[in-house]
């Protein structure tokens, strides 16, 4: 009776048949078969409602009679990545850093096909901008997710940027895989910087003429992107490493010279002009050729303001520069995100864990590896315990210290069966510190105090009423520090903790406590 019916309105009553079911109608007849595996529109449906649509699926030509397979690659795609985000929390779970190398199997599957690429990153951004809005949030699937997005944009970035590639474009993956690697919570979703960087392209074309000149180009850009939509040299805030993302520049609508340039340069390509990305000292500029035959030079930190060459010799009074023609020679893509790099390192310098500028200073060293310091690097490496092939080789004192540090991380996860009586606090409980007053979340515990005689001697254990012959928990501060406290410090309370590191060790926070996740019970058997 159902083939009876016609073609059209078949086609539309399988769009509202949930997956298994179309699988199950296809097997019982060669006609269902062939109708829905040739049916354009049901696979399109599927894609969305699986979301599992990508941009340009419906100018795929061979959808109408490869939907079902194009459906299957892309389903079993995502399957792998979240089977890979569950492999991660368990093998990182004992380190400091989740440093994800770019020849693993799902990174360099990524790098490998574009659609994969795409689909991967349109997979995990959402886990990460959207699923963790939700009030049960799976912490440990966000927080892998993001770590992983961070390092398919870092690989994506040292595999495909060269030195003439779209300086925007690169500065635009630099500014996204910044946000990724930071963990701050919560995040807004990436600004549509495309979107903006057109709108601003045809708001200053709407203001010129065929006999437009070149100053004329640039005093419509001014007015487009200064007087209409207030974008701002940065004065109050300079120093915060968001203005050296361009999604955060935008959104805030203010940046600093660099920054603010590059928005600036994306817009007169646009337009059809060409400016020259100076690297000038403390101050970056654009150079372009004026009508006088003279070189100028735009200052987009000051509204797009065009100096001399003698004027911007004078913009740093406080620290004179000298006339070095170096330092007005066009820069390349590679040197501008190297740039951009450096400033987020001294910008985060002292703020920032060290995580983070492990990741700053790798990707620098890749891009370029004379600007990185090397004792900087091996330094933040010694304090995560972290192993950096691509350093070369390194001091056999070096190695050695950066392997005890791993054991050591190594051992605060020993297995755990049985919870003695007297440990009293329970793992996921919030907890105040009755010293310092800060909330934390209990994440282990060990019996005694298992810390060296130097640290608990800086520590003053020896003050406390049972000294180092009491429990002593890890607990995850909501400074998003990671402390080791002794029982008689901590005190139950209610609320929630913030910290970066939550999704590490737990699924989600149920109102009381946080629950611990496989990983974490693997350790903490007797919570199993």
């Amino acid at each position: 009776m159902l083939l009876s019916l016609p073609v059209e309105i078949l086609d539309h009553l399988l769009l509202y048949l949930p997956l298994a079911s179309l699988l199950s109608l296809s097997s019982s007849s060669k006609s269902l078969l062939d109708l829905v595996r040739t049916s354009r529109r049901l696979w399109l449906t599927q894609l969305a409602r699986w979301r599992l649509a990508l941009p340009g699926d419906h100018d795929i030509p061979t959808l109408s009679f490869r939907g079902f397979e194009i459906f299957k690659r892309r389903y079993q795609i995502i399957q792998r990545c979240e089977r890979y985000i569950t492999e991660l929390s368990f093998t990182h779970l004992p380190f400091l850093l989740v440093d994800i190398d770019h020849q693993s199997g799902m990174v360099r599957e990524c790098l490998s096909d574009s659609t994969t690429r795409h689909l991967v990153t349109l997979h995990l951004t959402r886990l990460v901008y959207t699923e963790r809005k939700n009030e049960f949030t799976d912490l440990t699937r966000v927080h892998y997710a993001r770590h992983l997005l961070a390092a398919i944009s870092q690989a994506h970035i040292l595999t495909t940027l060269d030195q003439n590639r779209n300086v925007f474009e690169g500065s635009l993956a630099v500014s996204q895989w910044l946000g990724t690697c930071s963990l701050d919570p919560p995040t807004p979703e990436p600004y549509p910087v495309g979107e903006g960087v057109a709108a601003l392209a045809e708001s200053a074309r709407a203001l010129l003429t065929p006999e437009s000149t070149i100053e004329d180009v640039l005093t419509a850009i001014n007015t487009a992107m200064f007087t209409k939509e207030q974008f701002r040299g940065e004065t109050d805030n300079y120093y915060n490493v968001e203005n050296n993302q361009i999604d955060k520049v935008f959104l805030s609508k203010s940046g600093i010279p660099i920054t603010l340039s590059i928005i600036y340069h994306e817009v007169a390509r646009r337009l059809g002009v060409h400016l020259q990305l100076t690297n000038f000292p403390r101050h970056f500029l654009l150079g372009f050729r004026a009508t006088s035959g003279d070189t100028m030079y735009v200052d987009a930190f000051h509204k797009g303001a065009i100096y001399t060459r003698a004027r911007c010799l004078q913009l740093c009074p406080m620290a004179p520069i000298n006339d070095n023609e170096a330092y007005f020679a066009e820069a390349t893509a590679w040197e501008v995100l190297a740039r951009l790099l450096r400033n987020a390192i001294n910008f985060s310098h002292g703020r920032r864990g060290f995580s983070f500028m492990y990741n700053l200073y790798k990707l620098l060293h890749r891009i370029q590896p004379e600007f990185a310091s090397r004792d900087s690097l091996t330094q933040v490496a010694l304090k995560l315990g972290v192993r950096c092939p691509f350093l070369g080789p390194l001091s056999s004192d070096i190695e050695k210290e950066i392997e005890e540090e791993r054991e050591r991380q190594k051992r605060r996860f020993t297995v755990k069966d049985v919870k003695p009586s007297h440990v009293t606090f329970n793992i996921g409980q919030v907890m105040l510190h009755r010293r310092y007053n800060y909330t934390c979340v209990i994440r282990g515990w060990d019996e005694t105090c298992q810390e060296s005689a130097e640290w608990q001697l800086q520590m003053g254990v020896g003050s406390l009423r049972l000294q180092d012959n009491q429990p002593f928990y890890y607990v995850l501060a909501d400074n998003d520090s990671n402390r080791y406290a002794a029982q008689e410090n901590l005190v139950p309370c209610r609320g929630e903790v913030s910290h970066s590191h939550l999704g590490k060790y737990f699924d989600l926070f149920d109102g009381e406590r946080f629950v611990p996740n496989s990983a974490l019970r693997s350790i903490y058997r007797y919570l199993q």
